[in-house]
Formats: structure tokens, C-alpha cells, sequence
């Protein structure tokens, strides 16, 4: 079975069925979707492809999201979003989702 966290126009849109609705809990949200399915193989790159990481640094230092940016940069990715999120590991332990 495939799945999807998405609001109604993509289900309208995706001709999917939704099967929990009102799930925000702010109004004015703006989620990220996701689609869940079994493995496959990849659709063909259509030049609009957007890849979504999320990235653990193991050693926190100063200069430690400079170097994992740097990797990015040295290698021509453009990055459209840098977002840190709490790990939920405990108070200062942070991840960054990457666009």
C-alpha cells in the first residue's frame, strides 16, 4: 500500500483518498509532503526534481555545519533551504533538514 501525509487539493489533485482529514494543527500551516510507498524504481529526472536530506552532525565543533555545507558547494549544489530542527534527544541537539 502506498501513503501520503497531503492536504485536499493533493488528494483532489493526485486522485488520492483521504482517509484522516483535519490533521493541522495551525490554519495557516505549510507542510512538506512526503510519498510513502513500497520500493521501486526511480521515475526518469524530469529537471525539476527536488531532493530532500535530513542531516545528524556527529561531532558538534564550531565550524561543523560550515564544513558540511562546504561539501555541498564544492560540488555545485544549490541548496534552497537550510532549515535546523530539535532532535528530540535532549536540549541543544539539533538536525538540519536540507532542500
Amino acid at each position: 500500500y502506498d501513503a501520503a501525509f497531503a492536504g485536499e487539493f493533493a488528494a483532489a489533485t493526485y486522485g488520492l483518498e483521504p482517509l484522516v482529514t483535519e490533521i493541522h494543527d495551525a490554519e495557516n500551516a505549510q507542510t512538506r509532503f512526503v510519498l510513502v510507498g513500497r520500493p521501486a524504481r526511480p521515475s526518469a529526472p524530469t529537471g525539476a526534481d527536488k531532493t530532500s536530506v535530513v542531516i545528524w552532525l556527529g561531532d558538534d565543533h564550531p565550524g561543523a555545519l560550515l564544513e558540511l555545507l562546504q561539501e555541498f558547494a564544492v560540488r555545485g549544489v544549490n541548496l534552497m533551504l537550510i532549515q535546523s530542527r530539535p532532535t528530540g534527544e535532549g536540549i541543544g541537539n539539533y538536525c538540519f533538514a536540507v532542500d
